[in-house]
């Protein structure tokens, strides 16, 4: 798995959530992510956010091309999973072996009888000699099961880990001292195991940061095309929209100049050409605002909706007016990771969409709610207008989708693949709930 600066996660091995998940708050990342030094980290035992397993994250750290802190590879690894490395190796009736990091937390543990071993997570004593001492046995009482055991201990070099493994007296002494020399064999032999395995890990990591540091490079050319290609776009609309600025206005002098001359189908003329100009201005800017949607960086500012939507109030203060219509907030929206410009336009334009398809003779009426769901926010955004059929519920999101002619809605059918692409990149989902002539709902779904 990758993680950026920020703690979201660009890449896994998992199958692609639904949701963006965001590792900023993990042990191992805060580490990697104040520490000066570039080391492999061995985590604490968390439970995985993919996974839903107990996993023992090892991390280390990735630099871009100026040395500055740009994120985490990570390699988690099941705890359950530690010991089958060794699985010919007996540990007895009550033996116990143990993987436990410097920090004195148990990693992994593995018992033929509950209770013999601690669990994942917890912590051991301090005073415990493989915390002194790179390898040796003592006779000491067992932190679980408050039996007399033999520990054979042995710390794994270069790395802040020792494997401990440990038999009561009573079984030992049972089956004599051949037995006792199993015991250290055993210990020897799956630190062994351990380390290999971890050495692997370690040469794993690094071919994979030299990997992602080939991907930063080639991340850094795409950004300079992308900035390119937003120029070349901020260009072609200047160019674009002029000549038709200038068509319009042309045709203005014109019918100044010709226009007490011209009979009915002239000035009609004219006035088609004119909407024409119009129309094409309006879809170049919706154009570029669809294709603005999804550049730069995930986003994650704190958006409080509720502000959002007093700024969508007061930009359709006109058509709510002019409509006769009401837009209400039922109860209180919540505060989103998101950007504020991309969710307020999201908002914007289904409400604004509430208010133009409106039923005739009949003042519109919109209105915005928000309820938890699960790890999600849903909203909804309700209107008392024409409705919409069920055929059509996919269809209306698409580009250039329209399902009435410009003589009766104004529009480009660009704003509701606006909206579905706005939701998408937030990590939700948008559906719409309708029937024709009965309203409708647009429900869509925000991480919490």
């Amino acid at each position: 798995m990758v993680n950026d600066a920020d703690g979201w996660m660009e890449f896994s091995t998992y199958p692609e959530p639904s949701a963006p998940v965001n590792f900023s708050e993990r042990q191992h990342f805060l580490i990697q992510k104040n520490s000066s030094d570039d080391q492999l980290f061995v985590s604490q035992p968390v439970l995985g956010k993919l996974s839903n397993r107990l996993m023992i994250p090892n991390s280390r750290k990735l630099l871009d091309a100026q040395g500055r802190f740009a994120g985490i590879v990570v390699v988690a690894i099941p705890a359950d999973s530690l010991f089958s490395l060794e699985p010919h190796l007996n540990l007895g009736a009550r033996g116990a072996a143990t993987l436990i990091g410097m920090d004195r937390v148990v990693r992994a543990a593995a018992a033929n009888t509950p209770g013999t071993a601690p669990e994942p997570g917890t912590a051991t004593s301090p005073d415990r000699p493989y915390f002194q001492a790179p390898d040796g046995v003592f006779q000491a009482v067992g932190s679980v099961d408050k039996a007399d055991r033999l520990f054979a201990f042995r710390r794994l070099k270069e790395f802040p880990l020792v494997m401990v493994v440990s038999d009561t007296v009573a079984d030992i002494e049972a089956t004599t001292l051949p037995h006792r020399r199993e015991l250290a064999v055993f210990a020897l032999s799956v630190s062994t195991a351990v380390a290999v395995f971890a050495l692997m890990l370690a040469h794993f990591v690094h071919t994979l940061s030299a990997r992602n540091r080939a991907l930063d490079a080639k991340s850094e050319e795409l950004s300079q095309s992308n900035a390119e290609l937003e120029q070349f776009a901020y260009v072609a609309s200047h160019d674009l929209r002029e000549p038709l600025r200038m068509i319009s206005s042309f045709l203005t002098l014109l019918e100044k100049k010709i226009g007490a001359g011209l009979d009915q189908d002239g000035r009609d003329y004219l006035n088609f050409a004119r909407d024409g100009a119009v129309r094409m201005d309006r879809l170049v800017l919706d154009l570029l605002e669809y294709s603005r949607i999804g550049r730069g960086r995930r986003p994650n500012a704190v958006v409080d909706l509720g502000a959002a939507m007093d700024e969508v109030r007061a930009n359709l203060a006109a058509a709510i007016s002019e409509s006769g219509g009401k837009v209400e907030v039922l109860g209180r929206l919540p505060t989103v990771a998101g950007n504020a410009h991309e969710l307020t336009r999201l908002l914007q334009n289904l409400v604004s969409n509430g208010l133009k398809y409106h039923t005739p003779g009949q003042a519109p009426h919109v209105s915005v709610s928000a309820a938890r769901d699960g790890e999600y926010w849903m909203l909804s955004v309700a209107d008392n207008g024409i409705g919409i059929a069920p055929e059509h519920h996919e269809r209306v999101f698409g580009i250039f989708q329209r399902l009435h002619s410009r003589d009766r809605y104004e529009g480009t059918g660009i704003g509701l693949a606006v909206c579905k692409k706005v939701v998408e990149r937030h990590g939700g989902r948008i559906e719409v709930l309708s029937g024709e002539g009965q309203g409708a709902v647009f429900r869509f779904t925000l991480p919490a």
